[in-house]
């Protein structure tokens, strides 16, 4: 486990959505981020790291 949450999903939140549009099809991954900017896992980081995956 790392201290990035995202970072534990984000490849098969990828690969996921490059399946699906091999297969002409599109997949929408909607996401919720619960926490502070005082989490040692800053909520904005992790809403970045969401946004650069298109989620």
């Amino acid at each position: 486990m790392t201290n990035q949450p995202v970072g534990e999903t984000i490849g098969a939140i990828l690969t996921a959505k490059k399946n699906a549009k091999m297969q002409k099809r599109h997949l929408t991954v909607i996401a919720s981020i619960t926490g502070t900017e005082e989490d040692k896992q800053e909520m904005s980081t992790q809403s970045k790291l969401l946004k650069e995956a298109d989620v």
